[in-house]
């Protein structure tokens, strides 16, 4: 027999079995008597720390049924040591650190524990979680490294696997399993780790979805649609499985069928708004495109009878006819879809006034001008400006915006006259305070009073005063106007009070105005021309130069009459004097 066989088999016999010393050994006997009392101390010490850690371990379960997870993971840090020893409290620690949030230290805990015992799957399952929301959080730090997501992510999947060996029938680390797949870009491994879900959940339609999307993504788009026709089957109400499967069945190649699955979602019990959008939306590109208009009709009339209170689909139907070339049907639609909401649902709004302005102008033939749909057209733009004046987009799409182009349109097509009254009449009273409906009607009574004589121009001058000051006033604390803008309308406002022809004369308030132009922007022609030409009035000569010379220097201005005759006049009458 060998000698370390026979080591091992006297360190398993006690030492009283052992074989007598040689004689002359005195302290042999001293010595086997202090290994007894040795073992015992050792064993003592062990189990008072096995007992500390089941005292910290009971109290953490109290917290963990309460909820209160960081509560349970500071209890058995606090005994630590002990509980490092205990694979059952470790394991407990890692449960509670992952609940809590704290995954960084969830990760050194269950990478101690699966060292201390390789065969508890609670180590393995934690850390696999714990690797997997620390990728997520790093996603969203101030500089997320994609190497080091990645890393989080294939450790959460080596750990996932080994969980999964011991223990496989845990749902939800297959599913945590099929979701690293899909971040780590294996989409086949995915497709693997849902279906494992699919069939041990098999009524959770959540499950199919991922494994659709595993396939989608996997370049099979057929087993894609069969799989949502699995969850489907399960939960025919559902709009976004509908929506799933079209994506799926466009995916493959084939958008007009995509399409009609996309309507079934839309009649569908279980429909949120964002489905809607996204399903609409589509309906409208894939046929659209195709000048399909009927069957986008079909679809969004069956959208409308299932949801006979909602304006939205009443919105698409009346778009559908103006792509027909039928206006007048779409003002309709567009009117319910307005009544439908409320009357709060500005796009139905616009969408109105713009069939109308098309109405307004057959053929696009200035010379038929149908001034009751131009009514109508300012009508519903003023409606979507009170329910909401801005968010369009760019300004310029806004429908107080809108109006303002119809004004001019109208001015310069010979229905200046009509065009205020569309301002003064509507616009006015739907918004008091719009700096661009004032402004212009500013302008309007100016120009018509300055071109009369007598009391009636002088009546018609004040009423543009009226509607400047305001203008002036509005413009400055308006948030969207531009510098440019703002200096536009009070130098206007200026030339009210300064020239005589509009019978105000109070230069002084025409110079303060002028003024408060320049201080918005400094290089604005008119008002340094205006400022100039009110110098020479007031004898001031010296103070006009600088003014007139600021015209003269801008970009294709040195050639501008009034500012060189001006200019002249100060440098003659400087010369004279």
């Amino acid at each position: 027999m060998s000698d370390q066989l026979l080591r091992r088999r006297a360190a398993r016999r006690g030492p009283l079995d052992r074989e007598l010393p040689e004689s002359g050994n005195c302290f042999y006997w001293r010595s086997e008597v202090r290994k007894p009392i040795t073992l015992c101390v050792l064993t003592l010490a062990i189990f008072a720390s096995a007992a500390v850690a089941q005292d910290a371990v009971e109290k953490a379960k109290k917290a963990m049924a309460s909820g209160n997870f960081e509560q349970a993971m500071l209890l058995l840090e606090e005994d630590y040591d002990h509980v490092v020893k205990t694979p059952a409290a470790l394991e407990l620690l890692c449960e509670a650190a992952v609940k809590a949030g704290k995954y960084d230290r969830a990760i050194t805990y269950s990478v101690k524990l699966t060292d201390l015992d390789a065969t508890r799957p609670g180590g393995f399952k934690s850390g696999a979680l714990a690797f997997y929301y620390r990728a997520e959080e790093a996603k969203s730090s101030t500089n997320p490294s994609p190497g080091r997501i990645m890393g989080f992510y294939e450790e959460s999947r080596s750990m996932s696997t080994t969980y999964l060996k011991l223990k496989s029938d845990d749902v939800e680390m297959w599913s945590l399993l099929g979701q690293t797949h899909y971040w780590l870009e294996d989409h086949t491994k995915s497709v693997v780790a849902f279906e494992k879900c699919s069939q041990l959940d098999p009524k959770n339609v959540d499950h199919l979805l991922k494994l659709a999307r595993a396939h989608r993504l996997g370049g099979d788009a057929k087993a894609a649609a069969k799989t949502l026709d699995r969850s489907i089957a399960i939960d025919p109400t559902d709009a976004n499985l509908y929506k799933a499967k079209g994506d799926a069945i466009g995916a493959a190649g084939d958008p007009v069928s995509a399409a009609a699955v996309y309507a079934k979602a839309l009649t569908a019990k279980k429909l949120d708004n964002a489905t809607a959008g996204q399903c609409a939306t589509n309906i409208w590109n894939i046929l659209g495109g195709k000048n399909e208009w009927d069957k986008a009709l079909e679809y969004y009339e069956a959208w409308s009878k299932a949801s006979p209170r909602n304006g939205w689909p009443v919105w698409y139907v009346g778009w559908c006819h103006v792509k027909k070339s039928d206006d007048a049907t779409g003002i309709k639609k567009f009117k319910k879809a307005w009544e439908l909401a409320g009357n709060n649902y500005p796009d139905a709004a616009t969408a109105a006034a713009q069939c109308h302005w098309r109405l307004a102008i057959p053929g696009n033939d200035a010379s038929k001008i149908d001034m009751k749909h131009f009514e109508h057209a300012v009508r519903w733009y003023c409606k979507a400006h009170q329910v909401k004046p801005t968010g369009y987009g760019a300004r310029d799409n806004e429908p107080m915006s809108k109006v303002m182009v119809i004004f001019i349109y109208l001015a310069n097509n010979g229905h200046l006259k009509d065009g205020a009254g569309l301002l003064e009449g509507i616009a006015l009273k739907a918004d008091s305070k719009d700096w661009r409906v004032l402004n212009n009607l500013g302008l309007y009574y100016r120009d018509t009073g300055g071109s009369r004589r007598g009391s009636a121009g002088k009546r018609l001058c004040k009423k543009s005063a009226d509607y400047y000051v305001r203008a002036s006033e509005g413009v400055v604390k308006s948030p969207t106007a531009t510098p440019k803008e703002r200096a536009a309308v009070l130098n206007d406002t200026g030339v009210l009070f300064h020239f005589p022809q509009y019978q105000i004369k109070d230069l002084q308030k025409g110079i303060g105005y002028y003024m408060k132009a320049l201080s918005h922007d400094e290089n604005c022609i008119d008002a340094n021309e205006n400022m100039g030409l009110c110098m020479n009035e007031l004898g001031k000569y010296e103070e006009a130069i600088p003014y007139f010379k600021r015209v003269l220097a801008q970009p294709d201005q040195s050639g501008r009459r009034v500012s060189r005759g001006g200019l002249r006049r100060a440098e003659r009458n400087i010369k004279d004097n």
